[in-house]
């Protein structure tokens, strides 16, 4: 975690796993293939986020604020999403504060794909290759 970053997530976790299944009807395969979908996706979002706060852009903000809003949302994190809320206010306002939220935001992103990887972990191939 870097300086200033703060974990957001509660300690039973990012994501409402009830609240999850429910909103797919109990279908605890299609939760299975949007976790590792997510996962494959997007681990490279938390880099972009502090590579956007560090280089003080506040359109990339703003842009994956949103992108993280609407996921989080979706995954049933709703503390995350509403941080990603205020991140991406902030940015639109041209509020230096997105700056910090971004930072927060990377760490509670990293800490939903750490739950997704502990729930639903990648197997490796005999190549080599993760799938």
């Amino acid at each position: 975690m870097q300086p200033g970053e703060q974990q957001i997530a509660s300690e039973r976790g990012p994501i409402d796993w009830g609240a999850l299944l429910e909103r797919f009807r109990g279908d605890a395969a299609f939760v299975e293939k949007l976790a590792r979908t997510t996962l494959a996706t997007q681990g490279e979002l938390p880099g972009k986020l502090r590579q956007a706060s560090h280089g003080a852009d506040l359109a990339a903000v703003g842009f994956l604020a949103h992108k993280l809003k609407s996921m989080a949302a979706y995954l049933e994190a709703c503390n995350l999403a509403e941080l990603a809320k205020k991140a991406e206010i902030c940015a639109r306002d041209g509020d230096a504060e997105a700056f910090e939220l971004a930072l927060r935001l990377a760490a509670g992103f990293e800490s939903l794909l750490a739950e997704l990887a502990s729930r639903y972990p990648v197997a490796e191939r005999p190549d080599g290759a993760t799938g």
